[in-house]
């Protein structure tokens, strides 16, 4: 890779897209520094190329610097202002700075100067999705299919949201053409597992679960779910085993802990089981999916609304 480059730029030094494309095969294999150092090197040479700022912001995204990129993405549409790829960008910028509101609207940009853009309303479906406006988001994902039906994320998306509605049969139907396209997805046969699971159908989550770890050992997601599994086998120290594996790989998995904190407490661990247990709210296994509101944290509330949910048991609810 370096070889072949440096010998380009030795014959054509002044060569800005030899240093644009030396940058994008850099990023491809993850090593931003060094394709930020030669993207600058090609806006030393072409100071006004939309191409290489939005790809210095790509490589700022993955170096996690969301201001520095967003910033690389206004200055490429100041260039270039109906770009729907750098409209796009920008919005996945905005999204993993946590301001849903800019990134949505600079997907709804994206679209309305490319209406074909697929990915741009898949990723504003995915704003929604995660806003709880699960009906709004699925309008988004079946566009995308309409656009492009070999586009095999909406088609997984689909089937998350179904999922979440309990509606497991047709989120698998969903999961399986999204399958089709992609065979070798860890993430989907996960989903497709837990779809099983949560019908009873314990022997073909299994198997779900199991071709998705012999393609990614590594997933936690799906270590949780073969937690699961043995869970509702019976199989507690199978399943204490597998949810501490889980949070092993990934430490933020809330349902692993949330999983994990149902055992402790079974067993008497107490303190500890307690403590996990309020990963239930972000585990995403107590709220409806519509809720949408923030939580109490004790602050002064004269003058406003408490809204108080039912989330136990009969006999331990305070009534």
């Amino acid at each position: 890779l370096h070889e072949a480059f440096n010998q380009a730029i030795f014959l054509d030094k002044d060569n800005a897209n030899i240093y644009l494309r030396y940058g994008d095969a850099l990023q491809t294999n993850l090593f931003c520094d060094e394709a930020i150092d030669q993207y600058k090197k090609a806006l030393s040479l072409d100071s006004n190329n939309s191409e290489i700022l939005r790809q210095l912001g790509n490589a700022y995204i993955k170096q996690r610097s969301y201001k520095q990129a967003i910033e690389y993405f206004k200055s490429a549409l100041s260039i270039t202002p109906t770009s729907a790829k750098i409209l796009n960008d920008m919005g996945i910028a905005y999204k993993e700075a946590n301001d849903l509101e800019m990134s949505s609207n600079c997907f709804k940009d994206a679209i309305k100067f490319n209406p074909k853009f697929e990915i741009a309303y898949n990723n504003l479906g995915m704003n929604l999705y995660e806003q709880h406006k699960l009906n709004e988001s699925l309008d988004y994902f079946n566009r995308a299919i309409d656009i492009n039906p070999n586009y095999h994320t909406p088609y997984n998306n689909i089937g998350s949201c179904l999922l979440i509605m309990k509606k497991y049969k047709e989120a698998i139907h969903y999961f399986k053409k999204s399958l089709i396209i992609k065979p070798n997805s860890s993430e989907i046969l996960t989903n497709i597992s837990s779809c099983y699971l949560y019908l009873g159908e314990l022997d073909k989550s299994l198997q779900a679960i199991t071709k998705a770890i012999t393609i990614n050992r590594n997933s936690s997601n799906a270590i949780n779910n073969l937690g699961m599994i043995y869970d509702r086998k019976n199989q507690k120290d199978l399943a204490l085993k597998k949810y501490k594996e889980a949070i092993s790989i990934n430490p933020n998995n809330s349902a692993a802990k949330f999983n994990l904190s149902i055992i402790d407490l079974l067993n008497g661990n107490l303190e500890k089981g307690w403590s996990n247990y309020m990963y239930r709210f972000e585990a995403e296994q107590v709220l409806p999916s519509n809720y949408n509101y923030p939580f109490w944290n004790g602050e002064d509330i004269e003058n406003k609304n408490l809204l108080v949910i039912a989330e136990q048991g009969i006999g331990d609810e305070v009534m």
